[in-house]
């Protein structure tokens, strides 16, 4: 998908989250940038306020990846866990 902005980049990837998981599980998610730490701190910090119970964490990509995509790439790569 192709946004405008930053802000329409966030809300997509919340969205997103919300559209393929159900309510009832524990949400797992990797935030991912190539050389943009500030704007992925920035949707890391929104993810974990929005979503209080899940497990977060924020990586760098490898230089392999990085020299695919370029710099400025923010990426999340996520998964729901159900909750019994």
């Amino acid at each position: 998908t192709r946004v405008k902005s930053r802000a329409q980049c966030f809300r997509f990837f919340t969205e997103q989250i919300e559209k393929d998981l159900l309510p009832q599980r524990k949400l797992h998610v990797a935030v991912l940038h190539a050389a943009e730490p500030e704007a992925a701190q920035e949707l890391y910090s929104m993810l974990t306020e929005h979503y209080k119970d899940g497990d977060f964490y924020l990586q760098e990509l490898t230089p392999g990846i990085g020299f695919h995509t370029g710099p400025g790439l923010i990426g999340i790569s996520y998964y729901g866990e159900r909750i019994s």
